[in-house]
């Protein structure tokens, strides 16, 4: 009870030390160190720092003025703040493990609060629909010898946030199910979408390294591979664009170890990339398509506000 009292009432003092308006944007995890997990006094101080990085009053509180149910608010979000910080502590202390864990942006969200609002359980997953058109053979059935060692789309600029000219896609090529030397063919050529499980705590707070679990095969992601490769220690990896910001992962990225069957987190079961046959539309045909597209968007907005009235 004393403890408790002890943890509130120096909560409470943080309150007034949390910023109002959005840190500099940060793109690395926040380290948890031996020293950090010796004492409650080390776990606040540790939890002070990270407030620091990634949370605002407003968006604790709604307010920057002082309430009990701020308090309570940042009182849960610490005790669920601390139940992950032992768990990173205690995850990056095995042996033989080949990636890190670390403090980012969900560090005080529940594993249950994360799933909610990151994941999605595929429906249907194990339907695959005839779609699109088919361009190359990635049957696999020659292996992956002739393939390059290592793929990285992202230095031919791939990908990119940048403004591009328009593209009309053709249709979609859905990749032979867990078969991972179909889905290295299919990424030597483009990036690839996949479906992925990473739901699981360890994924949640991913920091660097090549990936190895624990996870399961229950789909509940969308990622995309931007590629391949072996580190100098041996571990084949798929590179992986996450959606969840550069502040998560390794710079919004991860590397998963790369197995047979249905892969892990499932990266194997359900793969798909578009294909395009057609030539692309001219410039004029671009603008009008653009035109189109904004017109439609134009009216839809006003048939909203109409609604709205």
């Amino acid at each position: 009870m004393a403890m408790n009292h002890f943890i509130i009432s120096t909560l409470t003092c943080l309150l007034v030390l949390i910023p109002t308006s959005a840190a500099p944007h940060r793109e690395r995890h926040v380290e948890v160190t031996d020293d950090d997990v010796e004492s409650e006094q080390s776990l606040i101080a540790l939890y002070k720092k990270w407030l620091s990085v990634y949370r605002t009053q407003d968006e604790y509180f709604g307010s920057t003025d002082y309430d009990w149910e701020g308090e309570n608010t940042l009182f849960k979000r610490y005790s669920i703040f601390k139940n992950n910080v032992m768990f990173i502590h205690a995850a990056n202390k095995r042996g033989n493990v080949t990636y890190t864990l670390g403090l980012n942006k969900f560090a005080d969200l529940s594993n249950e609060d994360f799933r909610a609002t990151y994941t999605r359980p595929f429906q249907n997953k194990g339907v695959r629909k005839e779609r699109g058109v088919t361009t190359q053979s990635l049957s696999g059935e020659n292996g992956s010898q002739s393939l390059p060692s290592a793929v990285d789309w992202r230095k031919s600029e791939a990908v990119t946030g940048k403004d591009a000219p328009l593209v009309v896609i053709d249709g979609y090529e859905d990749v032979p199910a867990n078969n991972e030397d179909a889905l290295m063919k299919a990424v030597s050529h483009q990036p690839v979408s996949v479906a992925i499980e990473a739901g699981g705590l360890y994924f949640q707070f991913y920091s660097k390294g090549v990936f190895s679990g624990s996870c399961g095969t229950d789909l509940d992601h969308g990622v995309a591979i931007v590629g391949y490769g072996k580190t100098s220690e041996g571990d084949k990896h798929w590179i992986v664009k996450n959606s969840w910001g550069t502040d998560w992962g390794d710079g919004g990225y991860i590397k998963m170890k790369r197995t047979n069957g249905e892969g892990l987190c499932g990266i194997n079961k359900l793969a798909s990339f578009p294909v395009k046959v057609s030539t692309n539309p001219s410039l004029e045909e671009s603008d009008s398509l653009i035109n189109l597209h904004l017109g439609r968007k134009s009216r839809q907005s006003s048939i909203n506000m109409a609604k709205i009235k």
